[in-house]
């Protein structure tokens, strides 16, 4: 395996690995959600004028899962899109390798004609 090859599965690997990353801060923001909707969506009053208390919806903790979830999906987009970058730029790169190589090719397949020329 030569160093383009070498260099070519590290910068697959490393997009892999981000994408399996943005994944997973998706999958953590729904299960934050939740378990903070679950721990912290309600919460116990107690009455004013009588024993006891009474359960109410804990507006910070509804809120707190919100945004735990709405994260995760925009933390999922953000790293999805820089992957989808990385990927393209891989491409470009490659393309404009191929490009340069067959300029290459083709100026040293012309000296030969430019030395005879000027002999």
């Amino acid at each position: 395996m030569n160093t383009d090859e070498n260099s070519k599965t590290k910068q697959k690997n490393a997009i892999s690995a981000l994408r399996f990353f943005a994944w997973l801060n998706l999958i953590s923001g729904i299960i934050g959600g939740i378990i903070l909707w679950v721990t912290m969506g309600t919460k116990e009053v107690p009455y004013y004028l009588i024993s006891g208390t009474h359960t109410e919806i804990n507006p910070i903790g509804v809120s707190l899962g919100f945004a735990s979830i709405i994260v995760g999906m925009i933390g999922c987009a953000f790293f999805l899109v820089i992957c989808s970058m990385a990927e393209n730029l891989i491409q470009i790169r490659e393309t404009l390798q191929d490009k340069n190589d067959k300029k290459l090719i083709e100026n040293w397949l012309w000296l030969p004609e430019l030395w005879r020329n000027e002999k």
